[in-house]
């Protein structure tokens, strides 16, 4: 089954409907976790120009030089909020402080974006709040993150406009996981991370789906892209793998550009009434056919895990 129309409207042709301010004159909202660069960035420029500056537009990430150049070099508009948040978000308390910040600068969010990540072949390590640093970037921010904003992207879907949260990572590529094994303590491997991550954000957007029905939750794959990812990694290996992906593998893979306008193209066109999707680099939709290792008591143990687990990190000194 395909979510989207087999050619993809360009968004220059379709923004003007899904983007403009509403009647009470509020513009749009879109929050970025981890715009900085790559994808994000560019997902970042585009809402920016597709609305003509009329947008409020937060980045989240690490990097404070980039995220607040990014931000002086959208178009402008008057009545709008730009805001850099700078946050490791592999601390949990970094992730409340800065979802803290989000809402109490916006009364309403659109559009939810995460698309933090990393790349490295080191062994298994823990956060000084006690996660694993992996999962601490790729699934238990994204999921604390989404916690503590849904309300605000509630309240654009209670005010009628269009509203939907993405997590970028990668639907198709996950494996079975341990129940009795959430932290991935046992027999951990680059692979097994890289797997179990997007496994659980399988979860994580059918988690969510559920406990907030009206919200569209996206886990999306934004394809083989060309990215800075590669080259920020420690690992000598991924930088090398950065280097083909670039290099000789250019014809087979797409800019963070390309990438980011299918990314805008799913958010837009998916069903506004709510659900859970697993979409890949083309806009099709996975459902539950291709490479799909949750059930509804893996959803329901995760959930409860990640609750505890998030507690216990923000509980822990350091």
């Amino acid at each position: 089954m395909t979510l989207l129309p087999p050619h993809m409207p360009s968004l220059k042709a379709s923004h003007t409907s899904h983007f403009a301010s509403k009647a009470d004159g509020s513009p749009p909202a879109a929050v970025f976790i981890g715009g900085t660069s790559g994808i994000g960035e560019a997902m970042v420029r585009a809402f920016a120009d597709y609305t003509n500056g009329k947008a409020n537009i937060a980045i989240i990430g690490r990097n404070k030089e980039a995220g607040e150049r990014i931000l002086s070099e959208l178009p402008k508009s008057d009545g709008v909020e730009r805001v850099f948040i700078q946050c490791d978000v592999s601390l949990m308390r970094n992730v409340s402080a800065a979802a803290q910040q989000v809402t109490s600068t916006f009364p309403k969010i659109n559009y939810l974006i995460v698309s933090t990540g990393f790349l490295d072949f080191s062994g298994r390590k823990e956060t000084p709040e006690g996660l694993e640093y992996r999962l601490a970037v790729s699934y238990y921010s994204r999921w604390f993150f989404i916690r503590e904003l849904v309300g605000q992207v509630e309240k654009a879907k209670d005010n009628e406009e269009n509203a939907v949260v993405m997590s970028m990572l990668a639907p198709g590529y996950g494996g079975e996981i341990d129940e009795e094994d959430w932290e991935i303590k046992n027999d951990y491997s680059t692979l097994k991370g890289v797997y179990t991550a997007s496994t659980y954000n399988d979860l994580l957007v059918e988690g969510f789906a559920e406990h907030h029905p009206s919200v569209p939750f996206i886990h999306a794959h934004p394809g083989m892209v060309r990215t800075p990812i590669f080259g920020r990694s420690p690992s000598l290996a991924w930088k090398t793998i950065g280097l083909v992906v670039n290099t000789i593998g250019r014809p087979f893979t797409i800019s963070a550009e390309q990438s980011g306008e299918t990314m805008w193209n799913i958010i837009l066109n998916v069903d506004q009434k709510g659900g859970s999707y697993r979409m890949d680099g083309k806009g099709k939709n996975l459902e539950k056919e291709i490479k799909y290792f949750g059930t509804e008591e893996k959803r329901k143990g995760l959930w409860d895990h990640t609750e505890k687990a998030i507690s216990r990190s923000l509980a822990n000194q350091i």
